[in-house]
């Protein structure tokens, strides 16, 4: 949907299986293959299956839900209070997320400072965090790489454009993107149907 992240992703995967017959992609490649990963986080940061995250003070403590250039805004939470997280929220929140309505798988690896992963952070919600995250994130991320590294080598994903049939006219890109990639909230978060075509990579 995204044709220039497509090209990038096909690129990446044609370099890291170069020389290799059929273009077989192994589980070593998983480190190698960032750019769908970080497609992937992306997709899951836009549209996470989890909307909440719910724990519980397990002591008296303090929160403070300001930032730098605000005032002190302190919340006293006592033991045994149960805390809801919007986790949608986190995700599409500005401090956290620069320009968060925007596909931009490459937020989690351009102009990185440090050898940590960004998906490792408290603003990446998408397998919760601390010691109650996903135990099976590892398997989860390395299952989407493979699934999504086979489907684009070997396809060109594009969007089905509606056509209008009183005037015969194709509905736009950005049209489609409105009609379909809408969230739908239920108790977990997802998209209405998405038309897809797929073309064979020659």
């Amino acid at each position: 949907l995204n044709p220039s992240v497509q090209e990038e992703i096909v690129a990446q995967v044609r370099e890291v299986t170069e020389g290799r017959e059929n273009d077989e992609i192994i589980f070593e490649d998983y480190s190698r293959l960032d750019k769908i990963l970080a497609a992937f986080y992306e997709g899951v940061r836009m549209l996470p299956s989890g909307i909440y995250l719910v724990r519980e003070a397990k002591q008296d403590t303090v929160l403070n839900l300001s930032s730098a250039e605000e005032e002190p805004k302190i919340v006293q939470v006592k033991k045994g209070t149960h805390i809801l997280v919007d986790m949608v929220g986190v995700q599409y929140h500005p401090r956290y997320f620069s320009d968060p309505d925007e596909f931009k798988p490459a937020r989690w690896y351009a102009d990185r400072t440090s050898n940590e992963d960004p998906a490792d952070s408290e603003e990446y919600t998408a397998f919760s965090v601390g010691p109650r995250a996903c135990q099976g994130r590892k398997f989860a991320t390395t299952e989407a790489v493979c699934i999504l590294a086979l489907l684009l080598r070997d396809w060109h994903v594009e969007p089905l454009l509606s056509v209008n049939v009183s005037t015969g006219e194709k509905e736009t890109v950005e049209e489609w993107r409105a009609r379909v990639m809408q969230a739908v909230m239920g108790i977990t978060m997802g998209i209405k149907d998405v038309p897809l075509t797929f073309t064979r990579r020659l």
